[in-house]
């Protein structure tokens, strides 16, 4: 049981891959049509005893369409990107062995998860670009791979824009991809709304403040600073009891000016998120 269970697990990937290359929109439609015919009736019975409540009749069964559809369309979409990337996935996996084909297993039925149930469409793109990169890598993790798939799944089309903007302002900075003002007009916000959304990422854990690691190099500054004119102090109370004693002159260059302020950047993690999911480099 155990071996037939591993076999089906192994070969998901692939018969994914092949129902995406192999069969027309017609036919994908039919597919996902008997497929969820069952998860319809759950749907069906999970929003009816919902809305019963509201005693509003017509509107669970609308809901369930509603909410079918709308799988629907995402579904045929990550099928249409994994399409898209086909060959480059079928040649990552002639590479790996049975235990990582099996965790990539994982990760697909992750994805179409995933897929199935966000709201924006085109963050699925986004998802089929996170799982080329995990069949890529030498060494496949489920739990962060889990991890970068729930981040993407709390994030909007516009925390992603901000968060791929901090990217390019950090590692790309002579590229033209796009500038704040950009977002702030694409999106349709303004300033504080933008800042909202940066907090967001920083409390995600996808931007960091640079205000501590500042502030840490401030204080350096500052003791250097009292220590020198602790000296100076010493050896002057020195020369003026002692007059062959020299005292020591404060150096010009002790001036100390303080760094140390709310700057969000991106974070170690937002970097290989942004890798992982946004851009075609290897994470």
């Amino acid at each position: 049981m155990g071996k037939k269970s591993e076999a089906i697990r192994t070969f998901l990937t692939e018969h994914i891959l092949n129902v995406a290359t192999g069969y027309g929109k017609d036919m994908l439609k039919e597919i996902a049509k008997s497929s969820i015919e069952n998860e319809t009736l759950e749907l069906v019975s999970t929003v009816g005893s919902d809305v019963a409540g509201s005693m509003i009749p017509g509107v669970g069964p609308a809901i369930t369409a509603y909410r079918t559809e709308k799988k629907l369309k995402n579904i045929r979409q990550a099928l249409s990107e994994l399409d898209k990337k086909s060959n480059i996935i079928f040649e990552n996996l002639s590479k790996k062995n049975e235990e990582d084909k099996i965790k990539i297993d994982m990760v697909m039925e992750l994805l179409l998860e995933k897929a199935s149930l966000t709201s924006q469409e085109e963050k699925i793109s986004y998802m089929v670009n996170g799982f080329v990169h995990i069949t890529k890598s030498e060494n496949v993790n489920y739990d962060i791979a889990y991890l970068y798939y729930n981040t993407l799944d709390r994030l909007t089309i516009l925390d992603i824009a901000c968060l791929n903007l901090s990217y390019n302002l950090a590692y790309n900075p002579l590229d033209n991809n796009g500038s704040y003002q950009d977002i702030l007009d694409e999106f349709n916000i303004d300033n504080s709304q933008y800042t909202a959304v940066r907090e967001n990422l920083e409390r995600i854990g996808l931007l960091e403040n640079q205000y501590d690691k500042h502030m840490e190099k401030d204080l350096k500054k500052v003791v250097e600073a009292i220590n020198e004119l602790y000296k100076a102090v010493g050896t002057t109370q020195d020369a003026l009891t002692n007059p062959k004693k020299k005292f020591t002159k404060v150096k010009s260059g002790m001036k100390v000016k303080l760094n140390a302020k709310d700057s969000l950047k991106i974070s170690r993690f937002g970097r290989d998120f942004v890798k992982y999911f946004l851009s075609s480099e290897s994470p």
